[in-house]
């Protein structure tokens, strides 16, 4: 399954040669590799410099609350930076913080970036169970040693759900801190089953042209709205 973040919030595209505009797609491989061309639309690329992820899940058809290899989310993504010469020079700045943040020194010294989503009993079980129209309430652990700037966002099988009622959430805490947030993931989906991720940019300010930024996951969850 695909999808496309521009500047951090999920954007329609073309694929192919086709004129349907999509906010994912499944993409089958039968062989090694597959070739699939992507269209985007320019007047997306608001800004002079605008980031660009492509997001690929793999094993759609497997669950994290029956098969326990998939919570690892194996999840890729694909980082770019995409000049606009017409863009904006700054772009808008919005207050984007967790609602409930909890700031605390850091115990872990050995582990550099990490990022631990929780359900609010602390069980460990990956099926969450919720109505139709009700939130899904998680705790995040989040601690570094060389970042002071995270961007997180979350999806919903590939589709970008609110933070907070953000799209997306940005974070900063002094470097050798850790951070506890109880957060709210809006839930606007149909009875069904799907695939919460939560992923995270650290640093995403730091310049770097030709490393693509690292991406990282929390582990997933299997979301079962009634």
């Amino acid at each position: 399954m695909s999808s496309v973040l521009i500047n951090y919030e999920q954007q329609s595209f073309y694929i192919g040669g086709t004129e349907e505009k999509l906010f994912s797609t499944k993409v089958y491989v039968k062989e090694n590799s597959k070739e699939t061309t992507i269209t985007l639309d320019k007047d997306l690329f608001t800004e002079y410099r605008n980031n660009m992820i492509i997001n690929i899940r793999q094993d759609i058809d497997q669950l994290s609350y029956k098969n326990n290899l998939v919570r690892d989310s194996n999840t890729l993504n694909f980082t770019f930076y995409i000049t606009n010469v017409d863009g904006k020079s700054e772009p808008n700045k919005q207050t984007r913080q967790f609602q409930n943040i909890i700031i605390c020194p850091l115990e872990d010294t050995e582990h550099d970036i990490g990022i631990e989503l929780n359900r609010p009993d602390n069980k460990d079980d990956p099926l969450i169970r919720v109505h139709e129209n009700e939130d899904i309430h998680m705790s995040l652990n989040i601690w570094g040693m060389n970042a002071e700037q995270y961007i997180f966002w979350a999806v919903l099988d590939s589709k970008q759900v609110n933070i907070d009622g953000n799209s997306y959430i940005e974070v900063e805490i002094d470097r050798n801190m850790s951070a506890n947030a109880q957060i709210t993931i809006d839930n606007n989906m149909p009875v069904g089953i799907y695939e919460l991720e939560l992923f995270c940019i650290p640093s995403p300010n730091m310049e770097s042209v030709d490393i693509p930024k690292k991406i990282i996951s929390a582990k997933r969850y299997t979301v079962e709205v009634r």
